[in-house]
């Protein structure tokens, strides 16, 4: 990834894919974590 690339993503001017977030996390020595949650209840 080249310098461009990662600051038009840091800056929202790109929108990443999972590989790309995979290659991130593993260069961070980070697990990707992606998941589905449903809302918690907000009590009014």
């Amino acid at each position: 990834m080249t310098q461009p690339q990662l600051s038009r993503l840091e800056s929202g001017g790109a929108t990443p894919t999972v590989p790309l977030l995979a290659r991130l996390a593993a260069a961070l020595n980070a697990e990707l974590d992606i998941a589905f949650r449903p809302y918690t209840a907000v009590a009014a």
